[in-house]
């Protein structure tokens, strides 16, 4: 566990989603991670679906800030957060977690990798798309890594379309203007 603690320590602010704590809620560090429960690779389930990203473990922390979170070889999750969606955008959100893995901090990637494949298995449809931007990201105005919500969602659909001309599957970063 320490050296998970020193890994999250150097690279939390690296790969983080969405919003990070105002000063009234700060979490630190030690609550995130002992206050959490460390999964081996293939343990967690969304529903009867078991989930697997390689060798990456999974971090269940009812206190991290956000829906998710990535580190190399390790998904942080918060399932008070993610409870109070549907299966599918859960699945949307570990698979953009997962995503991470592969592309790095690179949020655009890591969202078209986690539609693409949702859209491959038959897990995500065209208005699942839609309810992922409508409960997550409507109103985000975005940060250094993510792209303001309207914007966001704009690439997401173009991502499902089909009209990204690379993605991480293909090897190499997504670069944002290949989806505009």
């Amino acid at each position: 566990m320490y050296k998970t603690v020193v890994i999250l320590a150097a690279f939390l602010g690296l790969f983080l989603t969405e919003t990070k704590p105002s000063a009234a809620q700060t979490v630190t560090l030690s609550d995130v991670t002992n206050s959490g429960k460390l999964l081996q690779p293939g343990v967690y389930r969304i529903g009867k679906k078991r989930m697997r990203c390689g060798r990456a473990k999974t971090l269940i922390s009812r206190k991290f800030w956000d829906y998710g979170g990535a580190l190399p070889n390790l998904i942080i999750l918060n399932p008070s957060k993610l409870n109070r969606l549907p299966r599918r955008l859960r699945m949307f959100v570990y698979e953009h977690e997962c995503a991470h893995q592969r592309v790095g901090a690179d949020e655009v990637a890591a969202d078209c990798v986690a539609i693409t494949k949702g859209k491959r298995e038959g897990w995500l449809r065209r208005r699942d798309v839609q309810s992922v931007c409508n409960r997550l990201f409507k109103h985000s105005k975005g940060d250094r890594y993510h792209p303001a919500g309207p914007k966001r969602c704009r690439l997401l659909m173009q991502c499902f379309d089909g009209r990204a001309t690379r993605t991480a599957n293909q090897g190499g970063r997504m670069n944002k203007a290949d989806l505009r």
